[in-house]
């Protein structure tokens, strides 16, 4: 049987090491990419340093060298106040950076599952329960 790989983008957030935890602990060799802090986790096979809002960055080449079967995005910026100050870098790391991965799991390999965890600031104040036909109304950029 081929082994499980993962890749957790954004290793080093709120949520990276929690989610490289799991899916180490169901039988994944796990990477994960960070910013600007290393991430400690026990559970990473590999490290690896990217800014995905960079357009030079080659996420075919972190593809190709990591053979994930599932992606997990959590690399976007999740700043509030720092999405306010510059929208533009914003929208860069959290759209930017996740088409340049969807693009490169569509020409490298597109049975990679891609899972795209996003803030519940894009629905606004919507109340307790959000699901998919929650409308969207952004409380920032």
């Amino acid at each position: 049987m081929a082994e499980k790989r993962a890749l957790v983008l954004g290793a080093s957030g709120q949520d990276g090491p929690w989610v490289a935890q799991e899916l180490h602990d169901a039988g994944y060799v796990v990477h994960g990419t960070y910013l600007t802090t290393e991430p400690d986790s026990p559970a990473l096979a590999g490290r690896i340093a990217i800014d995905l809002a960079d357009p030079h960055t080659r996420a075919h080449g972190l593809i190709e060298s990591t053979q994930p079967s599932i992606v997990v995005f959590l690399a976007g910026r999740s700043s509030v106040s720092g999405s306010w100050v510059d929208p533009a870098a914003t929208m860069a790391a959290n759209l930017s950076g996740y088409a340049r991965i969807l693009e490169a799991v569509r020409d490298v390999d597109p049975s990679i599952r891609v899972l795209h965890a996003s803030s519940s600031e894009m629905f606004g104040d919507a109340g307790d329960v959000i699901d998919e036909f929650t409308p969207m109304r952004p409380n920032s950029p």
